[in-house]
């Protein structure tokens, strides 16, 4: 095994870790479930698979030192402990949760896109039209937080995905 795939493990078991703890959630939303926190449910898993995948322009990176690697692990980090905030327990009601941390979660995931837009200029792994579109999604999360209004979220949660599909489609 070469010795970034080593270091790589652990930065997979974050995800995996954080894809675990929101497929324990989607056994109660076939009982209890709320429309929004499903949606979000979902794109947090396409957002895990994507930065998993988008880890493969990153891979050369995380041999060069210490702090390199430790700051790689930034944005799996944030991942999980956005999830560990989004995923209610399990005596809790789905939407009561989902709209009681609504601000932690919006701001968790503002750091974690962040995060991904600031080791990408270190590690220079994608092109700057993947960096906008990231400056905009902070910029719809922000407004998630600031406002209670259901279509920044809503907005937040399409571009995300139809960001996700684009820059698959695309390869950008």
């Amino acid at each position: 095994m070469q010795s970034n795939s080593f270091l790589l493990i652990f930065y997979g078991a974050l995800f995996a870790l954080a894809v675990a703890e929101l497929a324990k959630t989607w056994k109660k939303l076939l009982n209890e479930s709320y429309w929004e926190y499903t949606a979000w449910s979902g794109g947090l898993f396409l957002i895990a698979a994507f930065n998993w995948f988008g880890m493969q322009y990153r891979m050369e990176h995380l041999g060069v030192s210490f702090l390199y690697y430790f700051f790689m692990m930034i944005p799996p980090l944030l991942f999980y402990l956005l999830v560990s905030v989004f995923t209610p327990e399990k005596d809790e009601n789905v939407k009561d949760h989902f709209l009681l941390n609504r601000k932690k979660i919006f701001s968790i995931l503002l750091l974690f896109v962040l995060s991904n837009m600031l080791i990408s200029y270190f590690t220079a792994d994608r092109s700057i039209q993947v960096n906008i579109l990231r400056g905009i999604a902070a910029i719809l999360a922000v407004a998630c937080i600031v406002s209670e209004k259901m279509i920044y979220r809503l907005l937040l949660l399409i571009y995300a995905v139809g960001g996700i599909f684009t820059i698959a489609f695309f390869q950008l």
